[in-house]
C-alpha cells in the first residue's frame, strides 16, 4: 500500500504479486458482478464496482494495472488537499477519579 501527492490529488495504490488480471478483464471487473473468472474465489463480484462508485461521487477515479504472472496495482486517484505536517490523534484525557 502506498500513498502519493500529486497536483491536488492523493493517489493510493495496493499492489499484490497475485496470479494478475487478463487485459481483456480489466473494465469487466469494475462493473457490478463483474469477475476476472466466474465462480473462483467465492466473491459476487460487487467490491470494485462499489469502490468505483464511491470513488466517481468523491469525484475520483479507480483504475487497475496488471501483469499476468506477477500481480497487480489498483489505484485509486482522489482530489485533496495536502497536509504539511502529520496529523496527530487526540489523545483522550483519563476520567475524572472524583
Amino acid at each position: 500500500l502506498s500513498t502519493r501527492f500529486k497536483d491536488g490529488s492523493v493517489q493510493i495504490t495496493c499492489s499484490d504479486t497475485g496470479q494478475g488480471i487478463k487485459k481483456d478483464n480489466l473494465e469487466k471487473i469494475f462493473t457490478p458482478f463483474g469477475q476476472e473468472e466466474e465462480g473462483k474465489g467465492g466473491g459476487l463480484g460487487l467490491g470494485l464496482a462499489i469502490c468505483t462508485k464511491v470513488c466517481a461521487l468523491h469525484n475520483g477515479t479507480i483504475w487497475c494495472e496488471s501483469e499476468i504472472g506477477k500481480g497487480s496495482q489498483f489505484h485509486v486517484l482522489l482530489p485533496c488537499e495536502e497536509i504539511q505536517a502529520p496529523l496527530e490523534r487526540p489523545t483522550e484525557e483519563p476520567a475524572d477519579a472524583s
